[in-house]
């Protein structure tokens, strides 16, 4: 049974990462320096399809000198894990077929979430962010890359769809802890 748990996970996280998007691969991410250090956070992610649906966890942490997105599966067990420190983007423990894409995806989710729209900007001139009262969406030369659209977006409970450009996939994340270190 935890083997076809796993199997649909991949499947799901696969589909979110196979879009032909080869720019976003190329794409710099913004630097882990660039958020508010240091905390860490648990949340759920439930990523939904046309028909199907899984709900797993994702640990964060931000540290001085990394941040370290864990990702589990719904039975406890580590699907992913992979960090951004100094040196670039590293997949420290993933299944063989992880596409870096993913990562990016996942990663740029988070900046979009905790970063201001000047931020981008000074990052790269390409970047831009719109910043509503319940929406933010990322551009990159114009082109929509991630949207954000927040469901609750209080302190206690923060509860967010991101929708990935050219994805019939959405993430609702949803935050059940965030701990300042």
């Amino acid at each position: 049974m935890s083997r076809l748990v796993i199997l649909l996970c991949l499947a799901l996280l696969q589909a979110c990462a196979s879009q032909d998007q080869r720019a976003l691969y190329h794409l710099d991410t913004p630097s882990f320096t660039t958020l508010n250090c240091c905390w860490q956070s648990l949340e759920t992610i439930r990523i939904s399809g046309s028909e199907q649906s899984i709900e797993l966890l994702s640990a964060l942490e931000l540290l001085n000198d990394h941040l370290t997105v864990v990702i589990l599966d719904p039975l406890g067990h580590n699907l992913a894990t992979f960090r951004q420190d100094q040196a670039g983007l590293h997949t420290l423990n993933a299944p063989p077929d992880w596409d870096t894409r993913l990562s990016k995806h996942i990663l740029l989710a988070i900046y979009l979430d905790q970063l201001q729209a000047s931020d981008w900007h000074s990052l790269a001139p390409e970047w831009t962010v719109i910043i509503k009262e319940n929406s933010r969406t990322l551009r990159y030369n114009d082109s929509v890359k991630l949207t954000i659209k927040y469901v609750q977006n209080d302190s206690n409970n923060r509860q967010r769809h991101i929708y990935i450009d050219g994805q019939p996939l959405t993430l609702e994340i949803k935050t059940l802890s965030r701990t300042v270190l």
